[in-house]
Order: structure tokens, then sequence, then C-alpha cells
């Protein structure tokens, strides 16, 4: 299955993007999720910049954790710097943080 979708998460919040990952998969949608697609004895940053890259579609799994998370907002940046199409999901009654909202 081609891998479609990014999925972005802050590591507490591993189970929920597992499960959302699986979700689509039955539906069809290849997805990109960390650690599971990070290849053993990789360079884990060089890991992620090429699954951004690959995937056409970036989504945001936005709670506190992510907006407290250097790493999520490190791999938005990357996906807005390449035109990806970004679709958030909220997981908690939360706003973007001013870094994640930019």
């Amino acid at each position: 299955m081609a891998r479609i979708a990014f999925i972005s998460h802050a590591a507490e919040d591993a189970a929920i993007a597992d499960e959302l990952c699986r979700f689509l998969e039955r539906e069809g949608i290849g997805c990109w999720i960390a650690p599971r697609d990070v290849a053993p004895g990789s360079d884990y940053a060089s890991e992620i910049v090429d699954g951004i890259e690959r995937c056409p579609v970036f989504v945001l799994l936005l709670s506190g954790h992510a907006n407290r998370s250097a790493f999520v907002r490190r791999e938005l940046e990357r996906a807005v710097s390449k035109g990806k199409r970004i679709f958030p999901v909220r997981i908690e009654q939360v706003l973007p943080d001013r870094g994640l909202e930019l």
C-alpha cells in the first residue's frame, strides 16, 4: 500500500496515533508513522524528513502534548515548507499554540 499520510504526533499520544493509523489503513490510506516506519539502525531524523517528503498529506494529531513538542513543531514546519496538505486531528479540546498556529 502506498504511503499517503504522514502522521505527526507527540510521543505521549503514540497509542492514539497508532489507532488512527490502523483506522486509515483499514480504509485504504497508507500511512507513515514513527517509530514503526523508521528503518532499524538508520538516522531517526533523516527517516522522519524522508517520510514527510514522500507523503503528500501531513496529519497533525493536535493535543496539549503536541503543542509542547519541539519535534512536532519541526515536522510541521518541514511539511509547510514542502507544500504538504495539512490535516489537523484534534484529540483534546486545545487550540494550536502560537508556534503551531503559524
